[in-house]
């Protein structure tokens, strides 16, 4: 019988395993491709942060800081279908997309 502990994010996780919600962070030996990040992803990250350069998050506060990242919404996951979704992207600084992955 394993006891639970407190994840890296702070939900309980079992026994030395992460919880269910960073388990696929850690995917480690996996190509980027392989994780949803393909050819398809980039060419849209590109047209997202063309037509969006700024951050999102930060522009809500009167900042105004370059977005270098593309934020799932709904993280790739917990749906596979919004993947490429633009309804699902945000662009974001990278101290923001940080804050959101905490």
């Amino acid at each position: 019988m394993s006891s639970n502990r407190i994840c890296r994010c702070g939900a309980i996780a079992r026994g030395t395993e992460l919880c269910p919600r960073c388990k696929p962070i850690t995917n480690t030996g996996r190509h980027s491709a392989a994780r949803g990040y393909d050819h398809h992803w980039k060419k849209l990250r590109k047209t997202i942060l063309d037509d969006e350069p700024c951050c999102v998050d930060c522009e809500k506060r009167g900042v105004v800081r370059v977005a270098e990242h593309v934020h799932h919404i709904v993280p790739i996951n917990e749906s596979w279908a919004l993947r490429l979704e633009p309804s699902n992207l945000v662009p974001l600084c990278v101290q923001c997309h940080e804050e959101r992955h905490r």
